[in-house]
């Protein structure tokens, strides 16, 4: 093994626990973006990682791998951090 993990792998393999979630959460850590969303059950809000909003208390926080599962639990995207625009992918076509 080289000691190499690509970007993708290194990204879903440090913010696996609920632990490493808060801490991206609450430095609001831009490498977090992608890798999971966060609901605020007291908002009805769910966010990107690196949300600009006010921190929510740690209690009130739930941790999922995808929007669908955020809005499928009831949140709704949060209008600050806009998580899904954020979520969009632009395919390159050749010009």
């Amino acid at each position: 093994m080289n000691g190499f993990i690509d970007a993708e792998g290194a990204r879903m393999q440090d913010f696996k626990t609920d632990e490493a979630r808060w801490l991206a959460v609450a430095s609001r850590d831009h490498a977090a973006d992608g890798a999971f969303w966060y609901g605020v059950r007291t908002t009805g809000v769910f966010c990107r990682p690196s949300c600009p909003s006010r921190a929510a208390k740690r209690e009130n926080v739930t941790f999922y791998t995808g929007i669908a599962e955020a809005e499928a639990r009831g949140f709704r995207a949060c209008l600050r951090c806009r998580p899904l625009e954020a979520a969009r992918v632009v395919p390159d076509f050749p010009m």
